[in-house]
């Protein structure tokens, strides 16, 4: 994604950013049944004051020792609205566009995106895929702000020949112009789940107040809270799963949550959140704090249960150091247990030297469980760092001018064998003005 400088000017800007990708994958510390993708793409873009568009014309490899070529100018097939929709993405590298003091802006880009409405805890959308093309529009004033985004414009997760979902999103927000330390949200979020033979769509209304008692740089105390529900609408409206009003309990699948949170100067923060949930329907998806899509049955052990939240943030981001943690568990409330080996523990600790930076990053699920099974041994270690739920990875990047290199080594395990992959990433950017 470009960003533009926030001098505004009335140069026209054109340029291209090259960009390269080369990996090395396989099983095992051999490196057996290693294959060797890589990818080139060609990235040119115009930007003008707050618009910038650019696109993407790409070659990649499914492996370099048997190579075939696939260009997403030549288009696989072209039979449906939704194949001439994911080949006219394919050609898209990002839409932006921004007024001047900020009021509206567009953002249609690939990579990061960030959440669509900061306070809904279940919900804080997010994303970090370069094969997704994602868009958020904003509209904001100082008393009310309007959202919508959608997770990804080429329809992947609706064209898959299985089951998978897409997640987009309506919301707003209104901050009380005599208080404004209190606001409210409102939305919904939608999934759309594929096939496309055998689409439904599913709604997930959502209300959510968000109170900040103090605020400044030493310490800032907030409270917030949320409520959602849950609105099948497609292809059959079915509305007693939101509302039953013949039912003792009317609303038959929702989740309300509430989390106080106390960050101290900037860079620590202790939260401690709750949640009791009620659903009918298996397999709703909730997002917890850590953005991660999860089976309510990862977050929930079971309908009409209540769940505590403690959670523990730390970053800091000095002259030499980089180092981010956070620590996530869900409790269940009837046995004071951690939720189906659901807490999450997430460390990225990197160096740096002038325009290099260097470290490694460590994301697990289900800690407790692990710390209580490791043995003091080379394979407990092992086992310990690349298993199924742990993320394991090194990197180095830098910059020289125009010129960006990145390499990373990650191992990982999947329910068959463990996986090892090397890349190196490489960006030229060439830019001038008219």
């Amino acid at each position: 994604m470009i960003v533009t400088n926030e001098k505004e000017d009335d140069s026209i800007h054109l340029g291209f950013d090259i960009h390269a990708t080369a990996k090395a994958t396989g099983t095992d510390s051999q490196m057996s049944n290693s294959k060797f993708p890589a990818t080139a793409t060609l990235k040119p873009y115009i930007s003008y004051k707050g618009f910038s568009l650019g696109f993407r014309l790409q070659v990649s490899y499914d492996d370099l020792g048997n190579p075939t070529a696939a260009f997403n100018v030549q288009p696989d097939t072209l039979s449906t609205v939704s194949d001439y929709v994911a080949y006219t993405t394919s050609l898209v590298d990002h839409l932006t566009y921004q007024t001047r003091g900020d009021i509206f802006d567009v953002d249609i880009s690939r990579g990061h995106y960030a959440p669509a409405i900061d306070s809904s805890i279940f919900y804080d959308q997010q994303g970090n895929d370069d094969t997704m093309l994602h868009a958020i529009a904003r509209y904001s004033t100082p008393t009310i702000s309007l959202v919508a985004m959608a997770d990804d414009l080429s329809l992947a997760g609706y064209r898959s020949a299985t089951s998978k979902s897409q997640v987009g999103g309506i919301y707003g927000s209104y901050r009380y112009s005599g208080l404004d330390l209190l606001r409210l949200d409102f939305g919904t979020s939608v999934r759309v789940t594929g096939p496309e033979a055998t689409t439904k769509t599913e709604l997930y209304p959502m209300v959510g107040l968000d109170m900040t008692f103090i605020d400044n740089r030493a310490l800032k105390i907030a409270l917030e809270g949320d409520a959602t529900g849950y609105l099948p609408v497609y292809p059959e409206v079915v509305y007693s799963d939101f509302f039953d009003a013949e039912e003792n309990n009317p609303f038959r699948n929702y989740v309300v949550g509430g989390r106080l949170s106390m960050t101290f100067y900037e860079n620590t923060q202790l939260s401690l959140g709750a949640s009791y949930d009620v659903y009918d329907v298996q397999n709703a998806i909730y997002t917890n704090m850590f953005h991660k899509e999860v089976d309510a049955s990862d977050m929930f052990t079971a309908p009409d249960s209540g769940t505590l939240i403690p959670e523990v943030k730390f970053s800091s981001d000095t002259r030499n150091v980089i180092f981010k943690t956070c620590y996530y568990v869900p409790l269940t409330t009837d046995s004071w247990s951690v939720s189906n080996k659901a807490d999450l523990l997430s460390v990225d600790l990197g160096f740096k030297y002038k325009d290099i930076v260097f470290g490694g990053s460590f994301v697990q699920e289900g800690v407790v469980d692990k710390i209580a099974g490791f043995t003091p041994s080379y394979d407990g270690i092992k086992d310990y760092f690349i298993n199924t739920e742990t993320e394991t990875s090194l990197y180095i990047k830098g910059t020289v001018g125009n010129l960006g290199l990145e390499g990373k080594a990650e191992a990982y395990k999947d329910s068959s064998s463990e996986n090892y992959k090397f890349s190196l990433i490489g960006n030229y950017r060439f830019d001038f003005s008219i």
